[in-house]
């Protein structure tokens, strides 16, 4: 059956899609059908005579709901021709914020990577002059990364063409957690937001978005682990649904929080 709904709406257009959203209030396969929007080539739009392109994840995030509540108060229903004609017209009179919200994340190619870790050694360095270490310049290096994790994935998170931070996603953490043999997880590591973009809600985007890629990938669990002392860390996991599992300690963190987030719905 999902099978099937995901092959029925990649042939849709965006307008199509939205139409069918705001026709259909009780439309009750919201998450996937973000998620297969996004995964397609994105959504081309005529803005200020340029072309703006977007995943359509956080697009649709920021205007579905209220635009499809304002098409069913609309006096008289519109067709799908309209329905685009004032998705493009709201686009361009909120033009430069919604330029500035959409947030891209993607697998990171060498340049990018290079970048992610240069964000990394900002991180350290500013940590270490709050007097709050955590990490070392040493561990970020591509060679050290590469030894650490078994097969990395890097990502990173794109803003107006900006990379704002990453993470590394792995399938397996024998160090940590020997007992995971199957490939039920994701592991979530090395997450960092680069200090100019802090405090603006990124961190629970990209974790939200690494929830709903565990569920595409069919993935049971997104596990990690942080430093229980470090309240604002503990925090954040704990409103993204994180839920510790065990307390170890390793030579840098004396409280070190093991930690899931269970992805209902995949067996």
């Amino acid at each position: 059956m999902v099978f099937l709904f995901r092959k029925k709406i990649l042939n849709k257009s965006i307008e199509d899609v939205l139409y069918e959203k705001y026709t259909n209030e009780n439309y009750t396969k919201k998450n996937l059908l973000l998620y297969e929007i996004g995964k397609r080539s994105g959504l081309s739009i005529a803005y200020n005579e340029k072309k703006v392109s977007n995943n359509c994840f956080n697009l649709t995030y920021l205007l579905v709901t209220d635009f499809c509540t304002s098409l069913r108060s609309a006096k008289t229903a519109p067709n799908k021709t309209q329905v685009k004609q004032m998705l493009v017209g709201r686009l361009r009179r909120r033009g430069k914020k919604l330029k500035e919200f959409m947030l891209t994340i993607k697998t990171a190619d060498s340049t990018e990577i290079n970048t992610l870790l240069s964000i990394y050694i900002e991180k350290v360095k500013w940590l270490r002059s709050m007097n709050k270490p955590l990490w070392d310049e040493s561990q970020f290096t591509l060679e050290a990364l590469n030894k650490k994790y078994e097969n990395p994935v890097f990502y990173v998170g794109i803003i107006n063409n900006e990379i704002i931070g990453g993470f590394i996603l792995v399938e397996y953490d024998r160090l940590y957690w020997p007992e995971v043999t199957d490939n039920s997880t994701y592991f979530f590591y090395k997450f960092v937001i680069s200090n100019k973009y802090c405090g603006k809600n990124y961190s629970d985007r990209i974790l939200k978005w690494v929830k709903e890629y565990g569920r595409e990938m069919n993935k049971k669990y997104i596990r990690l682990d942080y430093d229980g002392n470090r309240k604002p860390i503990t925090e954040m996991y704990t409103r993204n649904g994180f839920n510790p599992v065990d307390t170890i300690s390793n030579q840098h963190v004396s409280k070190l929080i093991k930690a899931e987030y269970l992805i209902t719905g995949n067996n």
